[in-house]
């Protein structure tokens, strides 16, 4: 794992490494862009010790513009997953309520700012919640059409590789959470970093990592 980070860290331009955001998605998320490899875009994402993801309401449930390989550098996440009602009549009682949301992102520069944020779609709809713990060492592999979110223990801090696979020429910005996603603002989030701030980054999870973690 650290040789494929090493190995991009060296060989990505400045150009595509300033893609990274701080704040991404929630507050204490950093996206680290790292460049291509072996054809897939690599990103990594780290939490710092306060960060605001410990929960699998911090980051509304969604599907992917493609698929994706998740692999933990250090500390452990959790991978929530939610599948559709089909159980019969007595599956209500076994499903939590979801509403669901079109959603436009600060990080599709085709957006304009003051469109950024949730918009509600069709009633309630009733999903099944489930997920995976993924330690240090471990991958999920998603499919681009399954709904999901990541969360990480509160005040640990966390560092994972997302690999993206295959377009889905199907995909939708489509969201759903149990939480009012009208009243969400992008206000401090999504902000650019400094080569030197990405540094910092980058050098603390290797850090991590070589102290296990």
């Amino acid at each position: 794992m650290m040789k494929v980070l090493s190995n991009l860290i060296r060989n990505t331009p400045d150009n595509i490494l300033l893609k990274s955001r701080a704040n991404c998605h929630v507050k204490g998320l950093y996206s680290i862009v790292l460049g291509v490899w072996n054809g897939r875009m690599v990103r990594m994402f780290y939490c710092e010790p306060f960060h605001q993801l410990y929960k699998d309401t911090s980051l509304a449930y969604h599907t992917n513009h493609c698929g994706l390989i998740m692999e933990v550098l250090v500390g452990v996440i959790y991978n929530s997953r939610l599948q559709e009602n089909n159980l019969g009549f007595n599956s209500k009682l076994l499903s939590d309520t979801f509403g669901n949301y079109e959603w436009s992102s600060m990080l599709d520069r085709e957006v304009d700012v003051d469109k950024v944020g949730f918009k509600p779609l069709q009633s309630n709809i009733k999903l099944f919640k489930d997920h995976d713990t993924v330690t240090k060492g471990k991958s999920v592999h998603l499919g681009a059409s399954e709904i999901h979110t990541v969360f990480a223990p509160k005040n640990r801090e966390a560092a994972w590789l997302v690999y993206e696979g295959e377009e889905d020429p199907d995909y939708e910005h489509i969201a759903y959470s149990q939480m009012d996603l009208e009243k969400w603002t992008p206000d401090g989030l999504y902000k650019e970093m400094t080569l030197k701030e990405i540094k910092k980054v980058i050098d603390r999870v290797e850090f991590l990592f070589n102290t296990n973690t």
